[in-house]
């Protein structure tokens, strides 16, 4: 591979946003046609900036600054016409929802293949080879918002395949998605191998890419370096055992929330059914399962939000619920502002807007800020900090909080959520961090609307905290 013409090469790129530090800082490298890259780093670190560079966008759509050279098969992509680029480098963005311009599926792949060709035979035929190359034929007729997230991002693929494209960009893929959703996508990109297409994928959660990349890139500190050798050496060593760190919790075992033969349905479809849970003072619940599989719910029913079908709930302390759109959290301007209103509702008083304003400064979180100017990661920890701290008797009920982090902020984050004597029921997707902390919890899944308890298995185990940290700080 080494020995051909690179497909796209990157020579000494610096890029940065207007007015703002060079996030890029002399990127050299070279990319070959029909190879899989996996680049990884942590949040900020600049993956999302570069791809926003290779395709031209960083500039146009950003307005931001590029220095160095980009180039595309022999060429400089500023020589490139805008729509030569588009049909030939496609981005499957983070959220696969914003793409969608036509409510219904079909609709919205024959609108796109439309702009691409002004031939109505020729885009039928696109339309349907597209279609079964990527097993959407069943989901055509369904508009997107009721697709899951792994077939929203199939029909994504749709979309970039249209135009026949060279260099595919994924940017964090797995966001969002739950454990069969991943299974979903690791098919689509041995598919996309198959058809020699080249494949960069941007993505926190890589473990699960490892095994069908054929190199893998970190970024850090503005420039990519390959650990390819080192990632895919990772052996059983490397892999988690019980962290040691973290105190075995033990209380008094006094029950402080019980459902006793919960159901809930939508319209005529049963969502959950004969839900028996029991949950003690100090416990940290977890309830993994995929998504669609009822765990929203589930919360928002314990929470107070919605009232079951039929079935008791039984509730011992207060109840706060995070929502998974965490930014639906928070209300006021500031983070200061944030924690006055909430202390003032609770009539708590200024000794509880003083203290906990010391605690959010002290997990490095600026209280002049807006919430929402705040990052993803930043937004859960203040909004985990804030519940934690309004009542000695709560039960935090939260949702998702581990979507779109890096391993490190997934596990810190956990981590945290361990070390209190609150009350925590968590609704995750994935198993990949909780292997680390199995014994310090409860762990339940739900499915087809019933609750089982979780038997851990040794496939659920991950990457080691230390090792990643090393990793990304380039001591390893």
């Amino acid at each position: 591979m080494r020995n051909q013409q690179p497909l796209l090469e990157l020579r000494d790129v610096w890029f940065r946003y207007k007015d703002g530090e060079w996030i890029l800082r002399g990127v050299k490298e070279s990319f070959y046609e029909g190879e899989t890259v996996l680049i990884i780093g942590e949040a900020g670190s600049g993956k999302t900036t570069l791809a926003r560079a290779v395709t031209g966008l960083g500039e146009t759509l950003y307005g931001g600054e590029l220095k160095g050279e980009i180039v595309y098969r022999g060429r400089d992509i500023k020589e490139l016409d805008f729509s030569e680029l588009f049909k030939e480098i496609r981005v499957v963005g983070q959220n696969p929802y914003n793409y969608f311009i036509e409510p219904l599926l079909r609709e919205d792949l024959m609108s796109h293949i439309r702009y691409l060709v002004d031939d109505e035979k020729k885009a039928e035929k696109i339309f349907n080879k597209i279609i079964d190359m990527t097993r959407l034929r069943n989901l055509i007729n369904r508009y997107f918002y009721e697709l899951s997230g792994g077939e929203a991002r199939r029909a994504l693929i749709a979309k970039a395949l249209a135009s026949d494209p060279v260099l595919i960009i994924f940017d964090e893929p797995l966001m969002w998605l739950d454990d069969d959703s991943t299974k979903d996508f690791l098919m689509n990109i041995v598919f996309l191998k198959e058809l020699r297409k080249t494949l960069i994928i941007l993505e926190h959660r890589f473990k699960p890419l490892i095994n069908i990349s054929d190199r893998v890139l970190l970024l850090r500190d503005g420039v990519l370096k390959d650990v390819t050798s080192k990632i895919k050496s990772i052996s059983r060593e490397k892999m988690s055992k019980e962290d040691p760190v973290v105190t075995k919790r033990s209380f008094d075992n006094k029950v402080i929330l019980k459902t006793i033969d919960l159901w809930h349905r939508y319209d005529h479809n049963i969502i959950l059914r004969n839900i028996n849970l029991s949950v003690d003072k100090g416990d940290v619940v977890m309830i993994y399962g995929s998504n669609g599989s009822g765990k929203t719910t589930l919360l928002k029913i314990l929470a107070g939000y919605l009232r079951p079908w039929r079935g008791r709930i039984y509730r011992d302390a207060d109840m706060m619920y995070i929502p998974q759109n965490i930014s639906l959290f928070y209300t006021e301007e500031s983070v200061k502002k944030e924690v006055q209103e909430i202390c003032r509702t609770r009539g708590l008083g200024e000794r509880c807007t003083k203290d906990l304003l010391k605690k959010i400064v002290d997990i490095g979180i600026d209280i002049n800020l807006s919430p929402f100017d705040l990052s993803y990661g930043q937004q859960v920890k203040l909004a985990i900090e804030i519940s934690r701290n309004v009542s000695d008797n709560i039960i935090l009920l939260i949702d998702e909080p581990f979507s779109g982090l890096t391993y490190v902020d997934r596990i810190e984050i956990l981590k945290d959520l361990l070390t209190d004597d609150k009350t925590k029921i968590i609704a995750t997707a994935n198993l990949d961090i909780i292997s680390r902390y199995r014994s310090h919890m409860k762990i339940y899944m739900l499915r087809e609307g019933s609750l089982y308890k979780y038997i851990y298995s040794e496939a659920d185990e991950n990457i080691d905290l230390e090792f990643l940290k090393s990793l990304y700080r380039g001591s390893l």
